[in-house]
């Protein structure tokens, strides 16, 4: 019970950090492009990078599943990804189309890398 009331609390702090990262993205970048749900995707794609070989060794298990599914599930978004990209494929923008899976699926892997191995230097034991 008590991970869930964690992840659930988590998911609320997650979603709401979504909401304003992606509205600060869209502001500073225009809304020509989904920008908003590109950097909340990329920013988690690299803090759970850089939370998983942390948080398989030093964190309880209670807590990474709440960063991880709570606070980074509600932070990220596919949902909106596979909207957005179906959007710009109706309006006939078929580069940008591309763009965005490009950018959010080979992106998001190098954040998730970077994050990876960032972590692995700075916490190696």
């Amino acid at each position: 019970m008590r991970m869930a009331l964690l992840i659930m609390l988590a998911g609320a702090l997650g979603a709401g950090s979504r909401y304003a990262v992606g509205k600060l993205a869209t502001r500073l970048l225009g809304e020509w492009f989904p920008f908003g749900t590109l950097a909340v995707n990329l920013c988690g794609a690299f803090l759970l990078g850089l939370l998983l070989p942390v948080g398989i060794s030093t964190l309880p298990k209670e807590y990474k599943a709440a960063l991880a599914t709570g606070f980074l599930g509600a932070f990220t978004t596919f949902t909106t990804f596979a909207n957005d990209t179906v959007r710009l494929s109706q309006q006939e923008h078929w580069w940008l189309t591309g763009a965005n899976v490009m950018a959010n699926v080979v992106l998001g892997l190098v954040c998730a890398w970077v994050g990876f191995n960032l972590s692995n230097r700075l916490f190696a034991s």
